[in-house]
């Protein structure tokens, strides 16, 4: 076989391949609001949802058994893949999501798409959810208990939560394990955002740092290799990186948490 025959076979497959895929690696990025049936606001958290990827059949594409869903003020937005690309006879027109929360029936109608991209990324139209439910306290949420026998609650990692006892992870004593009767439990609060602010200390540290760098340089004088206002500029490069990585180490050591109360005799019944 000639070269030039041979290139032109190579080059019938590569076509032939390229029409058989529409995408890359499948990537859903799912945004939008969660409220209750009625329309009320719902409590903000995380919410595990069944996700399914529709072609018009009567079967789906793709199911994702557990998302889960970070819910706050009652928007979420988040990305779910990659997956293995798909080929082009596994579509139609009628491409679908859909969402469904546990012990729930499917939420209708389902989301269409908006656009698929070569890449293999999936955009859809804003998703509104609505559920009865309540947020995930599976072992490893970080909670806050009012205890009718302690005036100051308890903040901890929840290990395990039973009608009997509660177990959580002591967040100031690290590998402590602390037990706590669950006919005690006068409050339950969920962090529905637990953050450091190393990143903030950084930014804050090199501004301050060069400021205070270039201050101090102000005795510098020019000598006959590097001129007053070079030696300033280093100096202020220095106290730059000096701050920003003291203000890093002192904004990770700060934490803040947004705390979502649940109303206590919903958290006794999913307790038994």
């Amino acid at each position: 076989m000639t070269s030039s025959r041979l290139a032109r076979w190579t080059l019938m497959l590569i076509t032939l391949a390229a029409t058989e895929v529409v995408a890359g690696p499948v990537k859903i990025h799912l945004e939008g609001t969660l409220t209750g049936h009625a329309g009320e606001p719902t409590f903000d958290g995380v919410y595990p949802v069944t996700v399914r990827l529709w072609n018009g059949g009567t079967d789906p594409i793709i199911t994702v058994d557990t998302v889960r869903v970070s819910v706050i003020k009652g928007m979420f937005r988040t990305h779910i893949g990659p997956y293995a690309v798909l080929a082009r006879e596994m579509f139609s027109t009628r491409k679908s999501l859909s969402f469904q929360f546990p012990d729930e029936p499917e939420i209708s109608p389902r989301t269409p798409f908006l656009r698929m991209a070569p890449s293999g990324e999936i955009h859809c139209s804003p998703i509104r959810l609505s559920t009865s439910a309540m947020p995930v306290t599976d072992a490893g949420t970080r909670v806050r208990l009012g205890l009718a026998d302690q005036s100051k609650p308890a903040v901890g990692i929840l290990l395990s939560m039973s009608s009997r006892q509660i177990e959580l992870l002591d967040a100031s004593r690290p590998g402590l394990v602390e037990k706590y009767d669950f006919d005690s439990l006068t409050a339950l609060d969920i962090s529905t955002r637990f953050r450091r602010h190393g990143q903030v200390g950084l930014i804050a540290g090199i501004a301050v740092g060069a400021i205070v760098g270039y201050t101090m340089g102000s005795g510098e004088e020019d000598d006959l290799s590097t001129s007053k206002e070079t030696k300033r500029a280093f100096d202020s490069f220095a106290g730059a990186i000096l701050g920003g990585l003291t203000g890093y180490l002192l904004g990770n050591s700060v934490t803040t948490d947004r705390w979502q109360s649940l109303p206590i005799d919903r958290v006794r019944d999913r307790a038994r």
